[in-house]
Formats: C-alpha cells, sequence, structure tokens
C-alpha cells in the first residue's frame, strides 16, 4: 500500500494516479488492519496532493461523476437524459465510496482492542482532518462538496465525544487542533461545524 501511495504521487498524469489510488481504496475496505492502515495513510496522501477527484477515481477515468466505470455503456451521455426506472437494465449503480468517506469509515477502528486497528483508526482520524482542512474548506469548487464535508466533520466529531482520556490519544490531539483551525476558515466553514454537530447529536 505505501508503494502504490507513493506511486500515484509521483505519477505523470492523472489517470495512472487514479489506477493506484483504485488499490488503495480497496486496502482500505480489506480485513487486515496493518494493510488497512498504510492504506489509509497513503490514501490521505494521495487525496491531498493530487486531489480528491484524483484520490476517487473521477478525474483521470476510473469512474465518472456517477460512480459507474468510465468506460460503461451506461456512463455515455444518453443515460444521463432519461431517467431509467427501477427495472432498467441499464440503471446505474451507486457510486463507490470516495477517499474521505473511506477514511470516516475506518474511524470505528479506534475502539478496537488490536493495537494495529487502533493505529489505522488514528491514520484515519489524523487523514481525514488534514483532507477537510486543506481541502474540505474551501469557499471555491476545487474543494470537498458540504454534502461530504458535513458527514465527515460529524464523524471526527463524534470520535472527539466519544473516546476516553487515554483513548486514541494522537486522535484526539490531532482533532484538538484541527477543528479550531478549521473553524478559522470564515462564516461557512463555521456552519458546516454547526450543522455537524447536529449531525452528530442526533446519532
Amino acid at each position: 500500500a505505501s508503494a502504490a501511495g507513493l506511486l500515484a504521487l509521483a505519477a505523470p498524469d492523472a489517470a495512472t494516479a487514479a489506477a493506484l489510488a483504485a488499490c488503495l481504496r480497496a486496502a482500505v475496505a480489506g480485513d487486515e488492519a496493518v494493510v488497512v492502515g498504510a492504506a489509509v495513510r497513503a490514501l490521505a496522501d494521495v487525496a491531498l496532493v493530487r486531489g480528491p477527484r484524483v484520490a476517487d477515481g473521477v478525474e483521470g477515468g476510473a469512474v465518472d461523476d456517477g460512480g459507474a466505470d468510465a468506460s460503461s455503456p451506461a456512463a455515455g451521455p444518453s443515460s444521463l437524459s432519461r431517467s431509467p426506472t427501477p427495472h432498467s437494465p441499464d440503471r446505474r449503480p451507486p457510486p463507490p465510496p470516495t477517499a474521505l468517506e473511506l477514511l470516516t469509515s475506518t474511524l470505528p477502528h479506534l475502539d478496537s482492542d488490536e493495537a494495529d486497528a487502533v493505529d489505522a483508526g488514528e491514520a484515519a482520524a489524523e487523514g481525514a482532518a488534514k483532507l477537510l482542512l486543506h481541502r474540505g474548506a474551501a469557499e471555491s469548487g476545487s474543494g470537498i462538496p458540504d454534502a461530504a464535508t458535513v458527514p465527515a466533520l460529524a464523524a471526527l466529531l463524534r470520535v472527539v465525544a466519544s473516546s476516553g482520556d487515554d483513548a486514541a490519544p494522537r486522535a484526539r490531539q490531532a482533532l484538538a487542533v484541527f477543528f479550531p483551525l478549521y473553524a478559522a476558515h470564515g462564516a461557512r466553514a463555521r456552519a458546516r461545524l454547526a450543522a455537524a454537530a447536529l449531525a452528530a447529536a442526533r446519532t
């Protein structure tokens, strides 16, 4: 996973980087905690350096904006001009999880009794915080949309609220720095945090 991450960072074009990022996304969704931790770190680095769209496979052709394989007929322009019925054979599958969604889905590892799993969870918290700070706080279209940002912020708030004083110290320290920095990005960032706090309180 670490090697794939380095190759993705050094890739000469977005298509190569996106293909390597797809390998990292698959590794993050795996069961081996050591591999998950390495993949989480690498995927976060790719998202930070090459951009979330490359890490998600959207920019570079791994998947299209709707989540279908770019080479699939369902991804063609004609599929965008009609609404397939529930039984339509060309109904597009749901989009694969984004890099940010994969990072936040790894946060429950923080509750594990295994050191490698906790390390993976802490790496996910740190990676998600960095990605949200540098990409999710953007006021322009180059950042992560609010629809993805608010649930991720809520997941990080739940980590802070549910972790004991001795639990996941690295993640707690990172988030203690992250939230004030994020809020300092302006009114829109603070509005996202407020929405995330409400979402976190409901769960």
